[in-house]
């Protein structure tokens, strides 16, 4: 897989192909998820949730992707996951780097965004 091809691909409006390379990381972020005790059902969902949180800081034209797009989906998993089991400890959140904070920002506005619409839905 080729970041440069996928971003090439976003740019471009073809986000289907870009989509379609980054399903290939998927395996690898269900890796993390079982060994973390989910199961396949919450990889997927937890993938899902990254890849609307990349697709929307990549439509804002001051993001930045600093990190190759496994490393960015990894971080962003990790914390999707954590946040769904509410598993951040005070001291955890205080050791966040620079680079995670905003990775971590970025999942609590999703959160944030998606409660409305699951209340909105029912």
């Amino acid at each position: 897989m080729n970041d440069k091809k996928i971003l090439e691909f976003f740019k471009t409006g073809q986000r289907d192909k870009a989509f379609k390379q980054l399903y290939s990381l998927y395996p690898r972020i269900k890796k993390l998820v079982l060994s973390k005790g989910g199961k396949q059902s919450d990889a997927q969902d937890v993938f899902q949730e990254a890849l609307i949180i990349l697709n929307r800081n990549l439509e804002q034209s001051n993001f930045k992707l600093t990190a190759s797009f496994y490393t960015y989906l990894y971080s962003v998993s990790r914390f999707v996951w954590k946040d769904m089991q509410s598993k951040f400890t005070t001291q955890e959140l205080h050791d966040l780097k620079d680079n995670e904070v905003s990775i971590f920002q970025h999942v609590l506005e999703e959160k944030n965004i998606a409660l409305p619409r699951t209340l909105f839905a029912n």
